[in-house]
């Protein structure tokens, strides 16, 4: 057995199980500590979808306050039996998001993660409820090399968990001699390798003619990158086994350091619990998958490389052979004329989107055009087809408490914050069962309508009530009726619209994302006049709204943070109190989606659920009962707030997403 020792924040023991004859003393450690015990295990990647396709669960490691235990799982029995024991015996386990650490060993090792998750402490939803920003946003962040700097020990504990890029430099210097360069008659130089030429000496090339020059090297382990470090290591590494054992050892102790610190009042309203559940409920989604229509997905590759080619060639008839080379471009567009001035960061002339879309010429519009396509294929099509598992399904992880108000996103296979909206163009990449068809159910403005029953604001509730447009009551506060009579309807028998509808709209939802008549204007293309007019009117429609956005502010002011609806707390920026208001509402929305995901659960809907995407719920349904369970869902996640029920309304498809989407009465 190999013992490791350190001193972080107090002297720390690792102990590593090397043969079947170390396991007592693992056994005796897990009975001493079963009360409570830190959990991780070491992988080949993060691709748990191909488990026993290339991917594996190398360690599982065990720990508590200064002590750990490493199983080298990778050599099989008995260590795999040891890990499920103690898996089995603890009665509260913790580990740094739980989700991943649950696909491995039920993925690698066939072990139900159910009786795990109602004991298992996930550190990452405890540091998210303690402070919920980023690093660049001048929070803990919430990795745990993050975490443990900020939280356990900024000194050795921080390098440690910061040293596997250089166990990858380690291990690139360890060479080994794979054959000798010769010089043949001709002055050439050639290499001779040992693996082509097995019991190749220096004599023998002398005896057939060559001129020897020198032995030469390549890395034992190939070359080594801080990607793929994990799979190439040596299992016993010393330096990697230090970094595996110290992680049960800080998540233990970083359970101990969070619980204290999470809020009251969001002890109070179950938070932790309640946090849990959601990620137990999107782990189930996770494992589940999405279908992928790989026909689809090949067919619009293939239509980008040839548009990237087309555009590329464009582009080199004009003197730019790289459309990554911002010296050629600059280089092409001054011998056009063209005088670029934007600097980069460095100093050198920008030619970025914002620079080279202000410029009309062929080659513009070429680099533009040729670069929105090699992004495309790859984000979108190549992305899927590379994490797609051996039956065809991708697995996107559903970060269930990510932004800094908690908002759900979605990453990997899936780069659903960058899907293009209105179109299922990408969506149609992904698929409903085989007799199945794709629903979706999502709120009805529900931002907004939070806003009225939150603030009380009479117009605005009077609004909904009614059935009338408030993107109306919007324009028409800031610019006058201009002719619009509200009794008159279109012909569908709809409040007819006021010719400033769409400053009003935008308006609307611009500021209750926190924004200013500025993003007004450059995001929903209104005059700055108009965006001024209907920022004012908007404040001066519902005057609730502004005593609530007041309140907001005067509490982040005061304590640098807000509480929600639900108890949750979100620091607030001290030069930025303007934005409280956004915060709680986009994080009591979220938490809307979050209990409309519990109550479809408790439904028995998870099964057909495949991805939560802001206010909206992707549903795979059998194809004869849609139209029953689309309206059953949207049911059970309608919510009612101070009196004011936020609706869900369903639209069913074909057997694509993308179907949804390319409806002709589509809301989307």
């Amino acid at each position: 057995m190999k013992t490791i020792t350190a001193n972080v924040k107090g002297p720390v023991t690792i102990y590593v199980v090397e043969t079947p004859e170390d396991l007592p003393g693992f056994y005796q450690f897990v009975s001493e500590n079963q009360d409570f015990l830190g959990f991780d295990t070491e992988t080949t990647g993060l691709d748990w979808w191909n488990a026993g396709e290339g991917f594996h669960c190398r360690l599982a490691q065990f720990g508590n306050h200064d002590t750990a235990w490493i199983l080298p799982v990778e050599l099989g029995q008995p260590f795999i039996g040891a890990m499920k024991t103690a898996l089995d015996r603890a009665k509260r386990l913790a580990a740094q998001n739980r989700g991943f650490d649950f696909h491995v060993i039920e993925a690698c090792f066939g072990v139900d993660p159910f009786p795990l998750v109602k004991k298992t402490w996930d550190t990452k939803i405890l540091a998210h409820l303690v402070d919920g920003r980023s690093k660049e946003e001048g929070g803990s962040g919430l990795k745990l090399e993050d975490l443990v700097r900020h939280y356990v020990d900024d000194g050795l504990g921080a390098k440690i968990k910061g040293s596997m890029n250089e166990v990858a430099q380690d291990l690139n210097r360890v060479k080994e001699v794979v054959g000798f360069k010769a010089r043949n008659k001709a002055g050439e130089t050639l290499e001779f390798r040992f693996s082509d030429h097995p019991g190749l000496s220096k004599e023998d090339l002398k005896d057939e003619g060559y001129s020897y020059i020198r032995e030469f090297k390549e890395g034992v382990y190939g070359k080594v990158t801080k990607e793929n470090v994990w799979r190439k290591v040596p299992l016993f590494h010393e330096r990697y086994l230090l970094y595996a054992g110290m992680d049960p050892i800080f998540t233990y102790r970083l359970k101990h350091i969070l619980i204290p610190l999470v809020p009251r009042r969001s002890l109070r309203y179950g938070l932790i619990g309640w946090e849990h559940r959601l990620s137990w409920i999107t782990y189930q989604m996770e494992r589940t998958g999405y279908l992928v229509d790989r026909e689809y997905v090949e067919a619009r590759i293939e239509e980008l490389k040839e548009e990237e080619a087309k555009y590329r060639a464009i582009a080199a008839e004009h003197g730019v052979e790289n459309i990554g080379s911002p010296d050629q471009i600059v280089a092409a567009l001054k011998n056009l004329g063209f005088k670029l001035t934007k600097p980069t960061d460095t100093g050198q002339l920008s030619t970025d989107n914002s620079v080279l879309s202000a410029i009309d010429h062929p080659l513009a519009e070429a680099i533009i055009k040729a670069k929105a396509a090699v992004k495309k294929r790859s984000t979108w099509f190549e992305n899927a087809l590379k994490h797609m598992d051996k039956e065809g399904r991708v697995h996107p992880s559903i970060n269930s408490i990510q932004a800094r108000s908690a908002r759900m996103t979605i990453t990997g296979a899936i780069a659903a914050q960058t899907l293009p909206a209105g179109t299922g163009y990408v969506r149609h990449a992904f698929l409903a069962e085989e007799g199945h068809v794709t629903a979706t159910v999502d709120f009805s403005s529900m931002e907004l309508m939070f806003l009225a029953a939150d603030s009380g604001d009479k117009t605005m509730l009077s609004a909904y009530r009614e059935g009338r447009d408030l993107h109306n009551l919007t324009a028409a506060t800031a610019f006058g009726d201009m002719g619009w009579d509200p009794s008159q309807k279109d012909e569908n028998g709809k409040e007819a619209y006021h010719p400033k509808r769409k400053a009003g709209k935008g308006t609307n939802y611009t500021v209750v994302f926190g924004g200013g008549y500025k993003a007004v204007s450059t995001q929903w293309d209104i005059n700055e006049e108009d965006a001024k007019k209907a920022v004012k009117g908007f404040w001066e429609a519902y005057p609730a709204t502004k005593k609530l956005s007041k309140r907001c502010m005067d509490e982040a002011t005061r304590n640098g943070y807000i509480y929600t609806v639900t108890g949750r707390r979100i620091m607030v920026d001290k030069d930025r109190p303007y934005a409280a208001m956004n915060y709680r509402i986009q994080s009591s929305c979220r938490d809307i989606t979050a209990r409309a995901l519990i109550e479809l659960d408790k439904a028995g809907f998870t099964p057909y659920m495949r991805l939560p995407i802001h206010d909206e719920i992707v549903f795979s349904f059998p194809k004869e009962r849609a139209e029953e369970l689309t309206k059953t869902a949207a049911e059970i996640m309608a919510f009612t707030y101070k009196g004011l029920t936020i609706p869900a309304d369903g639209e069913i498809g074909d057997r694509s997403w993308g179907s949804v989407l390319d409806k002709e009465d589509s809301k989307h």
